[in-house]
């Protein structure tokens, strides 16, 4: 859509040291991915913190960040995963990057 080829070139231009795409999607997880490199972005492997751009589905990032699936409700995802992950949410809420990923 409009909104990934957006992120996919702010994310481009901008590279900086770590940058963190979060999607819900494996197969856009991997088209971004692929984008990113065709444009010369450098895509990291699965590691905390990020060096690089780093892609993954939500489940990857709970696995990566808690070490095993588990049910993130909001305040578990805004007192555990949060303060990890607002220094790559520029000014977006909390609550709102929760929702992403737990509306069905």
């Amino acid at each position: 859509t409009g909104k990934t080829l957006v992120l996919i070139r702010r994310i481009a231009r901008r590279r900086a040291k770590s940058q963190l795409y979060v999607t819900k999607s494996s197969l856009l997880r991997d088209e971004v991915a692929s984008e990113l490199q065709a444009l010369g972005c450098q895509c990291c492997d699965l590691a905390w913190p990020p060096r690089g751009a780093l892609c993954v589905t939500w489940k990857q990032l709970v696995q990566l960040l808690q070490g095993r699936e588990a049910v993130i409700g909001y305040n578990r995802f805004l007192q555990s995963y949060w303060p990890r992950l607002s220094p790559h949410a520029r000014q977006l809420s909390p609550l709102l990057v929760w929702a992403e990923f737990n509306t069905r």
